[in-house]
């Protein structure tokens, strides 16, 4: 087992769209509770998962223009792969050079579970933070009932910050949540 991170990009869509859109659609009743996108609704199909991939690339490269323009924060998302197959997805969300920190989020398909396969994915996004970007603090937002999620930050080291009852799941999903927020310090 080798676990890679690739940068969600144009030219990983279309290298790994297929095998992306295939581990989704089977992963898509676990994942709909915490992704909009992830729901039958959204992405029914091939093409409009790949339209959709393809608008959120272009809005990750928006942020990261408006990053370079006027120091905003920005996103940095990528694909999980397991001997170069997709297992997942995992990115860093609203960072930010001022605070010297970015939220971490991620998603690793069913049979991926259980196989180390999100704890090597969070070292090394851990380990891009530090080397990459200088950040000196993590932090995730996991739902209350996300046991698997919870207990991957707890092995991990990060630490409970505070508890938010009856929030939006996230800006994009407005389903109201008990969320759970974990921090970690980087070491250099």
């Amino acid at each position: 087992m080798k676990i890679t991170l690739q940068e969600l990009n144009f030219s990983t869509l279309v290298r790994y769209c297929r095998d992306f859109y295939h581990v989704l659609d089977e992963n898509r009743s676990r994942l709909t509770p915490y992704f909009f996108w992830a729901s039958k609704q959204k992405t029914p199909d091939f093409m409009t998962t790949f339209a959709f991939v393809t608008m959120y690339i272009l809005d990750t490269k928006y942020k990261y223009m408006l990053y370079k323009i006027c120091d905003k924060e920005y996103d940095k998302p990528f694909v999980i792969l397991n001997d170069s197959h997709v297992a997942g997805m995992i990115g860093l969300d609203k960072i930010s050079k001022q605070k010297h920190d970015a939220e971490v989020w991620y998603w690793v398909s069913d049979k991926n579970e259980g196989k180390g396969v999100a704890t090597n994915a969070l070292e090394q996004i851990e380990n891009y933070s530090i080397n990459n970007l200088g950040l000196d603090s993590l932090y995730a937002c996991v739902v209350r009932t996300n046991e698997k999620s919870k207990k991957l930050m707890q092995r991990n080291k990060y630490n409970i910050t505070d508890i938010k009852y009856g929030v939006p799941i996230s800006v994009r999903n407005p389903r109201l949540v008990d969320i759970v927020h974990y921090r970690k310090t980087l070491s250099k």
